[in-house]
This record gives C-alpha cells, structure tokens and sequence, in this order.
C-alpha cells in the first residue's frame, strides 16, 4: 500500500480567533513602517552584484535549455519493451512454468535496430516494444542475442514504427570519475519515461547476474530501478553505457555496461555475421604475493605475473601453459602479482580484461617464467 502524507499538516480553515492578531499586524504606525523601509534599502554595490547575480541565473537557465533539448533528442529514440516469457522448469523439464510478463527499457541503434538486455527476454513468447510518446505496441522479434553480455537486438518489422526516430551515437571514450550522467528508462513506478542523474563511481571488472561471466561493468550512483534495464547512460547528446543491473545490499550502487562491451557485440557480428561470444583461457591462477612461494619458484624481484595452477584440457592452451607457469605478461602488458593491469591513471583492472578485447581466431601472446626461467 502506497504512503501518502499531507502537503502542509499545519494548513487549516481561517476562524475567528486568528484575525485577532492580523488586525493588530495592520494597525502599525506610519512611521514605523517607513524606518523599517529605509533600513531594508540595499546599497548599490549590493544592487549591483542583485543584478550580476540575476543575469548569471539567466546565463544558467539558457544552458538547462540547451541541455533539455538535447535531451529531448535522446528520448525520442528511447523505448519501452512489454515482454511475455515461459521460464524454463529445470526440476522438471518436461514441463514449463507459468506465463511472465516484464517490462524493460530500450534504445534505437545502426540498422534499424533495437538495443536492450537479454535478460529482459530471455525465454519470450512475445515481444512488443512501444515509442516514447505513442500508445501503439509494435511486434518485435530478435535479430542476435549475447547472453555472455547480457545484451539483445531486436527490430520491429513495421516501417510505420521507424518514423520520426534517429539512432543514437555511442561515444569513443570511457568516463572518467566524478563525470556525470543520465539514466534514461521507464522504471517501476510509473508507464512514462523517467530520467535520473547521477556520476561515475568506478570502473571494474564485475559478475554479470544474468551469465555470471566477469566483464568490464561502470558502477554509478544514478538511480536504477526494475524496468531500467536496457536504457542507455547518456552524457549530452552520447550514449556511454546500458543499465542492467543493480545491487540490493548496499545503497546507491547500480551498475550499466559500458559502450566498449557493446562495441564487442557489435563487432563481431560484423566480422562473423553472428554473435561467436567472448573468448575465455580455461586455466586456473593464483596471485604470486607470497614471497616464499617466489623464492621457491627462482623469482627475481624484478619478475611479477600470476601462477598457472591447472589448465583444462580441451582448452587450446593446453599445448601452451603447464602447472607452476608464471605468466609476466600478456601482448607485451605486464600482469602484477596480484593479478591485475594498469588500465589508466590511478586505475588497475583483472588481467581477464585482456582476455574480454579478443575475439574468437584471435592470438594471444604470453611472456612466461618456467622453472626459473
């Protein structure tokens, strides 16, 4: 049950009993009413900076103009997704659960397409997907799909839904911290589109819910609710990330995928026609901060990496890696004991974060430390 609470709890009927105390506000002497307008005369100095003050009011208020209309052009191209779902029963597989339906968020792309997350329909029966401003749902079907990623393009066949909408541009640059940003969907709590504002937070390689795979994610303190997913992070008239999920334990805590990961998606279905994934090097590691175990590895002070304690068999680096390999580097990037890379200034990733640039038929080159050396 929603709470409501009153605008004023003091607001009330004017009675007989408070005129009392406004006639006697209104029986002042004259004279007194003019001392008290001498004394509130402002000198011109402060009429001067009253002025300076408004015309910087006004200077701010052109810029709000500016940064509404462009954001108007943005929500233009930002969509709503209905979805109706038939979750899979693993206890029992011969049978399905009952019928979901669940709303996302979405935005408009290259190609006529429509960018959401793939946990907003995974397991559909049916897709619709409604503009900003129209009442009309529009049948969409999916044209790739990267469960990895947790990323969906979809397009709606109807040529009427594409009039009047523009895709949006992606930006070439990872935001820095403290940058701010918006969020724009249609979260729960209302049918309209809504729009949040907060800033970077961090930059990091996190779990993603949907496929428990680690990829690079942007933390942010926007609000990000149920629905969110799949409407972009926009700075101006820029796209600089996806929401998609967020973390219950803590507060102010969401997290949105960054364009270098749709970039990812978007790439390798131009190389492959399809999405072929992330690749993943099957082996097992440890950090090397325990100095007896450098020691008794014949670890110089100048040789820092990470410790391959198994590799799985049917992964090709099997034929590459043994057991107590230390990797220093990996294409020429050098790997801390802890198991991280430089990524920028003050900024240091997981090395996986090497792993997750490749795409499938790519090499990879390994500088290693065996047996001393």
């Amino acid at each position: 049950m929603e709470e409501y609470i009153p605008l004023d709890e003091n607001s009330g009927p004017l009675n007989d009993e408070s005129l009392p105390p406004i006639r006697e506000q209104l029986d002042l002497n004259n004279d007194l009413e003019k001392d008290r307008q001498q004394q509130q005369q402002p000198p011109l100095s402060e009429n001067r900076q009253a002025s300076n003050k408004s015309i910087d009011s006004l200077a701010d208020a052109e810029t709000d103009l500016g940064a509404i209309e462009s954001l108007q052009s943005v929500l233009n191209s930002v969509v709503k997704v209905f979805c109706t779902s038939t979750p899979c029963n693993f206890s029992l597989p011969w049978q399905v659960k009952s019928q979901v339906v669940a709303t996302a968020s979405g935005f408009i792309i290259k190609n006529r397409w429509i960018l959401s997350n793939a946990h907003a329909v995974a397991n559909q029966s049916s897709i619709r997907i409604r503009k900003h401003g129209d009442a009309k749902k529009y049948s969409a079907r999916i044209v790739h799909i990267a469960h990895e990623c947790d990323l969906v393009i979809m397009t709606v066949d109807d040529d009427k839904f594409w009039n009047n909408l523009e895709p949006l541009t992606f930006s070439n640059d990872m935001p820095s911290l403290q940058e701010a940003l918006t969020i724009v969907g249609y979260p729960i709590g209302g049918d309209n589109i809504s729009v949040t504002k907060g800033v970077i937070s961090r930059v990091v390689m996190a779990t993603y819910s949907h496929s428990r795979e680690d990829l690079l994610t942007i933390q942010i303190d926007a609000a990000i609710n149920g629905g969110n997913s799949g409407g972009p992070a926009v700075q101006g008239k820029l796209v600089i990330g996806m929401s998609f999920q967020g973390y219950n334990q803590a507060q102010l805590i969401g997290y949105i995928i960054p364009v270098s990961v749709i970039k990812h998606l978007l790439d390798d279905i131009e190389l492959h026609n399809k999405y072929t994934g992330f690749p993943r090097m099957a082996f097992r590691y440890q950090s090397m901060e325990n100095s007896s175990y450098r020691e008794y590895l014949k670890l110089n002070n100048d040789q820092h990496g990470i410790l391959v304690t198994s590799v799985e068999p049917a992964c090709v680096l099997s034929k590459l890696l043994q057991e107590d390999d230390v990797i220093m580097e990996i294409d020429g990037v050098p790997i801390a004991d802890d198991g991280t890379v430089h990524f920028r200034r003050g900024e240091r990733l997981s090395f996986r974060y090497l792993e997750k640039l490749k795409f499938v038929d790519d090499t990879v080159t390994f500088t290693i430390v065996r047996q001393g050396k």
